[in-house]
């Protein structure tokens, strides 16, 4: 069923739970955290107590969430360390758009991205049928991360499948 409404009362896949912890496994114990697209919020059961958390959604699934569309421009209200969105960028419009904002105010992201493998039309019906916006090879959105002033410190494949592959991705700022 595509996934195209957030908005609902959805119920988050448990496999999704072990995308978190390795993206919980690459965050400094040091850094406060905000998550994009938080859902229900499981990254927090990951982190240190001591690490400041904000969970961002399209809607406010509980007072502690904080509303935000990535496709608009992003109003954080505080500093934090490290921006992660696990699942996230296929669903914006202008990844260009989304990640030059995230860059703009975080030194660190923690993303995961599933890259098209082909251009073949079939391949991006596909990916348009689950709601995805947006539909970059891995070269391409790699090169978008660089464009927007970030390196790549690790990336590491978490699913290979026949018309994308999912990344995980360890940014950090080229001038930190």
């Amino acid at each position: 069923m595509p996934r195209k409404d957030w908005t609902g009362s959805f119920v988050f896949p448990e496999e999704w739970v072990n995308r978190t912890i390795l993206a919980s496994k690459l965050i400094d114990p040091s850094w406060d955290v905000v998550e994009f697209g938080a859902g229900s919020a499981n990254l927090n059961k990951f982190l240190k107590h001591s690490q400041r958390y904000l969970p961002t959604d399209l809607v406010q699934r509980d007072p502690s969430f904080q509303i935000v569309n990535l496709d608009e421009t992003l109003k954080l209200g505080s500093n934090f360390d490290v921006g992660v969105a696990m699942g996230v960028l296929e669903y914006v419009s202008e990844v260009e758009f989304t990640l030059n904002e995230i860059a703009r105010n975080l030194p660190n992201f923690v993303t995961t991205y599933c890259a098209a493998k082909s251009r073949l039309r079939k391949f991006i019906l596909i990916r348009r049928f689950i709601g995805w916006k947006n539909h970059y090879t891995k070269k391409e959105f790699e090169d978008i991360v660089h464009q927007a002033g970030y390196k790549i410190l690790t990336q590491n494949k978490l699913e290979d499948r026949f018309f994308y592959s999912q990344h995980i991705y360890k940014l950090q700022k080229s001038n930190v």
